[in-house]
């Protein structure tokens, strides 16, 4: 076989993935938690190593009799990524109480999608990290929920202290949306920064509604 062959053959095994780029990685998060979730727990840990990025993707697919030991691995981790199916598993299994283990080095959450009838526990669990300084929503659902919903009980010392940045993408400007982060500005004492990424999809449904007006 001759150079050029094993050239082209290797161009060919890069395009189709063989050995090229890892194309489920680039698959949407969401997408790669209901993979995991097909996975059993050892096998969904070992994702782990294909890529830095599924490092703390595993643990939605943890069922919820495992997830306080589960749990316990990750909390010198200094960045976390999590979906809301993880806030609803915590509360599911009643472990967000004083013998949930304290994330102490956690700098950054990133939390991947939100129901806002998940608030309460997602500030629980932040009562569980309080060093946390910069936080990130990749998008927020504004589903049927309590009106208490947005009522603390307690404000997590990472906001009276150090949450310093919080991040919204693919914000819509739903009355639920725009209540989380008033719930933030109201809750934040150190805050210095609040990045709100607008959805495309807002700006093709205003201009929809524009022609239908016009």
């Amino acid at each position: 076989m001759t150079e050029s062959t094993n050239k082209r053959t290797r161009n060919n095994m890069e395009e189709e993935g063989v050995g090229g780029e890892d194309r489920i990685s680039r698959l949407p998060e969401p997408i790669i938690h209901h993979i995991l979730t097909l996975l059993p727990t050892k096998c969904a840990f070992s994702t782990t190593i294909l890529s830095k990025g599924w490092n703390n993707l595993w643990i939605t697919s943890v069922p919820v009799d495992v997830i306080p030991k589960s749990v316990e691995k990750l909390c010198n981790v200094k960045l976390l990524k999590l979906s809301d199916s993880v806030f609803e598993k915590l509360e599911l299994a009643g472990v967000l109480s004083a013998s949930f283990p304290t994330f102490n080095n956690l700098n950054t959450l990133e939390v991947s999608f939100i129901k806002t009838r998940l608030v309460k526990p997602l500030f629980t669990f932040l009562q569980f990290s309080p060093n946390l300084e910069s936080l990130v929503f990749s998008g927020v659902c504004g589903d049927k929920i309590n009106e208490d919903a947005f009522t603390l009980d307690v404000v997590p010392h990472c906001l009276l202290m150090n949450l310093k940045s919080i991040k919204f993408q693919y914000f819509k400007g739903q009355l639920k949306e725009l209540d989380l982060v008033q719930l933030f500005l109201q809750n934040a004492r150190v805050l210095q920064t609040v990045i709100i990424e607008i959805s495309s999809d807002h700006f093709v449904n205003s201009d929809k509604k524009k022609h239908m007006c016009d």
